[in-house]
C-alpha cells in the first residue's frame, strides 16, 4: 500500500532529512539571490557534489553547445544570428 506524498515545506523540516543534509541552498546566478532546494540523492564516500549554478536563461549556453558538441564555427553561429535562428 501506498502512503500519500508529504508536502515539500514538511520534508524541509523533517530531522531525518536535515540530518542526512537533503536540503540545501545555494546561490542561484540565473536569479541573482540564494535558494534552497533539494540536494543530492546519492551520498559517494569519494565525489562530494556541489551546485555550480541554477538552470541556465533560455539561450545562455547555445553557443557553448553550438561549438563544443555540434562542432559548428564561429562563421556558422554568426550566420545562425543573422537569420534570427538563435539570439
Amino acid at each position: 500500500m501506498f502512503k500519500p506524498l508529504k508536502k515539500i515545506h514538511f520534508q524541509i523540516a523533517a530531522d531525518n532529512y536535515q540530518k542526512r543534509g537533503n536540503f540545501i541552498e545555494y546561490t542561484d546566478e540565473t536569479l541573482g539571490k540564494t535558494v534552497k532546494g533539494f540536494g543530492f540523492g546519492p551520498k559517494m564516500s569519494r565525489t562530494s557534489p556541489k551546485v555550480w549554478r541554477g538552470a541556465p536563461t533560455l539561450g545562455q549556453d547555445t553557443e557553448a553547445i553550438l561549438k563544443k558538441i555540434a562542432g559548428y564555427s564561429e562563421n556558422e553561429i554568426e550566420n545562425f544570428k543573422g537569420k534570427g535562428v538563435i539570439d
